[in-house]
């Protein structure tokens, strides 16, 4: 323990001095600003960079979702489709009178008429 602690003063020493010899240069104003600019630019690109990345996969993973949709509803109105075919070639004239269809002799049409027999309200104003 004791050891450490003296690496530990010995490096705090080594540092003071490095400092106090002015072995390290002064950093002017404008260097300081141009370096806090530099990082708010790194950070706020990899912010970005972040979340372009997260909209990319999530709009992959919903792409596959919307293309496993698209392959099951196609699947599913083929399956329909093949149902449709065999019930249409099944229907018959002898089918329809076998579950209660009969054949009309007289048929009765609905035209428009241009009578003025109708219901209005107050005396058709």
């Amino acid at each position: 323990m004791r050891q450490i602690a003296q690496n530990i003063n010995m490096s705090f020493g080594l540092i003071n001095s490095i400092l106090d010899k002015k072995l390290v240069t002064k950093i002017s104003k404008t260097e300081k600003r141009i370096f806090c600019i530099a990082v708010f630019l790194f950070i706020f690109v990899s912010i970005f960079y972040a979340y372009f990345v997260n909209q990319t996969i999530r709009n992959v993973a919903k792409r596959e979702n919307i293309e496993n949709e698209i392959k099951m509803t196609t699947s599913n109105m083929a399956e329909l489709e093949s149902q449709y075919l065999s019930g249409k070639n099944n229907l018959t004239l002898d089918y329809a009178y076998s579950i209660g269809f009969k054949k009309v002799n007289k048929i009765n049409y609905i035209s428009k008429g241009t009578g003025t027999n109708a219901i209005t309200l107050h005396g058709g104003i």
